[in-house]
Order: C-alpha cells, then structure tokens, then sequence
C-alpha cells in the first residue's frame, strides 16, 4: 500500500514538473518572440515621415514595458531555476535561452537609444513639419467653425428639413477631424512638441449633441406622421392623434427644460 501510494505520489510530481514546464516554456517563447519582433522593427528603413512614426512608437512602446518585461524575465528564470533544482530536466539549448533573457532584453534597450539617437536629424525635420501641418488644420477647422456659426444646423432661418441634413454633415466632418486631431495629438507627443487645442472643434461637437436632440424629436415626429399616413382612414381613431400630439408637446416642453437657452436655439 506504501509503495502504491509513494508511486502515486511521484507520478503527480511528473504531472507537475511538465504543467510548470509548460507554463514557463509558454513565456519563455512570447518573451523571446518579442524581443526579436521589437529588434526587427528598430532594424527597419525609416525614409519618411510616416516610417519615423512608427520608429519612434516602438521605441516608446520598449521604454514604457521595460520594466514590466525584466519582471517577467526574472519570474522565468526563477522558474526553470526552481525545475533545476528539484532535477526536472531542462534542455541544453532551453537554458541558453533562459539564461541569455536579459542580456537579449538590455541590448535591445541600447538598440533603442541608439536608433533614437540616429534619427534626432529627421527629427528635428519632421517636428517642423508637424507644427505646420497642425498650424495649417488649425486654420482649417477655424474656417469651418465660422461656416458652422453662418450656415450650420442652428442657423437661424433654415427649415427643419435643411437643419437636419446640416446636422448630419456636420456630424460626418467632426468624426473626420477628430480623427486627424488624433494623429496630430500623437505625431507631437513623439516629437515632443506642446499638444494643440481645438476649442472651435470641441464647441462643434458640443453643439451638435444639443442639436442632435432637437432635430430627434422633429426625425420621430416625422416618422409618426408617416405612420398615421400609412394607415387605413377606417382605423384611424382620433384620440390617436390627440395622444400623439401631446407626447410630442411633452418632449418638446422637457427639452427646453434640459436643454440651457434652448429657447434662444434655432430651430427650437
């Protein structure tokens, strides 16, 4: 019964020793992979612009997990340390892999500082050329925010009908320029330029939620109005109507309410 029980025992411990083995085999792979993925991209051309982008953001992304990544390193070691010393046997060629961890990991770190060094040229050039295209969408939303307050989607004076299309193309332009704010926000944060603001872009797309709301409540009313057309005369009860008319005046009433001046709000 000893024997069977000490033989049980053992074959856990097997069991155990290739669980553990696996699960640091696993990191050591996907720290090794890594590495090499991150050192073939330091390695890469960089002839423009958007090359040096993605350059830079790779260093970055190395400086920001390094230390997370040397923790990892460490538990890997400590890991197949500990399968060593209770006599798991480990791979001639898994050690060096082991063992080279971190010397691979901090000369990828000097890599980095290397090829940041190389292309401070390009830098210097391209974060001119930032600031100008920046400069030149500044304008451009500037432009566009003047448009907006003379023929945009609160322009006293439209119909209802032409607010609505207003408002869905406004709505269409700010998606598009936020998304280039995007990646001037990021192209100057990797140059290590000063973030631009955009108070034109941002009271924009402030009021473009407060029309959204108005021109809703005009967009269902609409629609209901198509489903009382669409219905046979002989089903039509009036008192239809009458609740649906004084659901649309409720909203309206509570919308002026939420809303701040909205009285003062074409095309409320």
């Amino acid at each position: 019964m000893q024997d069977k029980t000490i033989e049980r025992i053992n074959e856990w411990l097997v069991m155990l020793g290739e669980s553990l083995k696996a699960i640091a085999g696993k990191e050591l792979k996907q720290i090794i992979e890594q590495t090499q993925k991150y050192n073939k991209e330091l390695a890469a051309d960089m002839n423009s612009i958007d090359l040096l982008k993605i350059l830079l953001k790779v260093i970055s992304e190395i400086k920001d997990i390094s230390m997370d990544m040397e923790f990892r390193i460490i538990e890997v070691q400590e890991q197949y340390r500990v399968l060593k010393m209770y006599n798991y046997e480990i791979e001639e060629e898994t050690q060096k892999e082991v063992d080279n961890l971190m010397t691979n990991w901090e000369d990828l770190i000097d890599y980095a500082d290397r090829r940041n060094f190389e292309v401070d040229d390009f830098k210097q050039t391209y974060s001119t050329v930032t600031k100008e295209e920046v400069k030149s969408f500044q304008q451009k939303i500037k432009e566009e925010y003047e448009k907006y307050l003379a023929k945009g989607p609160g322009t006293s004076g439209i119909s209802l009908d032409e607010g609505v299309e207003l408002l869905k193309d406004s709505k269409d332009k700010v998606v598009q320029f936020n998304k280039t704010r995007e990646d001037n926000v990021s192209a100057e944060k990797l140059f290590n330029l000063e973030i631009s603001k955009y108070p034109e872009l941002i009271a924009m797309e402030e009021a473009n939620k407060k029309y959204d709301e108005i021109y809703n409540v005009y967009n269902e009313f609409n629609k209901k109005v198509l489903d009382f057309s669409a219905m046979s005369w002989s089903k039509l009860d009036a008192s239809q109507l009458n609740v649906a008319a004084d659901d649309f005046s409720k909203r309206v009433n509570k919308l002026g309410s939420r809303l701040e001046k909205a009285e003062s709000m074409p095309p409320f």
